[in-house]
């Protein structure tokens, strides 16, 4: 019997993927719910929803600064630790652009546009469209 040769791919598998899309959509329901309930000026929610894309500027000089500087927007950890940091110490404008970054990272990662790779259209959920 011949022995199964398991071939390493750097994204989620499209079961594991669509697990992960599934959670982030809900995490997008989740921060629109709580920007409304905290009264959220939703034109601050579209301004920070919306400009959160200028991390793709990178991609105008080369993949690898793109993929970089993508990522650093794109990547929960710095807006999760301001939202702790602006729930802590009551900055309720800080919590609320916060709320609006983590619903556009969310909504990227259910529409398949994850971190990236060596390209824009490979990302850790898989090539982007598959």
């Amino acid at each position: 019997m011949a022995k199964k040769t398991l071939v390493k791919k750097p994204w989620a598998t499209s079961r594991s993927s669509l697990v992960l899309r599934v959670e982030c959509f809900l995490v997008l329901i989740i921060t629109i719910y709580a920007f409304h309930q905290l009264n959220g000026n939703w034109l601050l929610f579209v301004v920070v929803f919306a400009s959160i894309d200028l991390f793709m500027v990178g991609y105008l000089v080369n993949n690898h600064l793109g993929g970089l500087l993508y990522n650093v927007g794109h990547s929960y950890i710095i807006p999760r630790i301001l939202l702790i940091f602006g729930l802590v110490t009551n900055m309720p404008l800080l919590t609320l652009a916060m709320l609006a970054w983590n619903a556009h990272i969310s909504m990227d990662r259910a529409l398949g546009y994850g971190l990236k790779h060596e390209s824009f259209h490979l990302t850790h959920l898989g090539p982007i469209g598959k």
